[in-house]
């Protein structure tokens, strides 16, 4: 946007038969989000990080986003994940059950068969040491 500004008044020079000035960049700063509720900013020489900047980078999104109905449909879907956190479910198909029946069937057929306690003689053997302590 700022280049398209420099560019408009670089065809309005050329036209008055003015020198052409060149496009110079200067980053008004950076942001980002980097988790949960958590972000990074460096902005107009100032840093910090935290709550504070990830809501920075929520509100310049919000800003840049291009209807009033898209923004405040993200503003409500932001507002009550702040709120009530994400709903995490799974859905089982028929086809996931059916899966899962083979594997058992298959680590079935692989297993030895265990054999009962009262089948199967258990002997154990018990050591004492008698040391005498001097």
């Amino acid at each position: 946007m700022r280049e398209a500004i420099v560019a408009a008044k670089n065809i309005e020079r050329t036209i008055l038969g003015r020198p052409l000035k060149p496009f110079q960049y200067r980053t008004m700063g950076m942001l980002a989000s980097i988790g949960h509720h958590t972000g990074v900013v460096s902005m107009f020489g100032f840093k910090f990080s935290g709550f504070i900047a990830w809501w920075m980078w929520r509100s310049v999104y919000l800003i840049k986003l291009p209807r009033l109905v898209k923004k405040l449909r993200v503003m409500m879907a932001w507002t009550l994940d702040l709120l009530f956190g994400r709903d995490i479910e799974q859905m089982i198909t028929l086809r996931d059950v059916e899966e899962l029946s083979e594997r058992w069937a298959r680590i079935r057929a692989e297993r030895k068969p265990l054999t009962p306690f009262g089948s199967q003689e258990i002997k154990t053997t018990i050591v004492v040491s008698q040391d005498k302590v001097a």
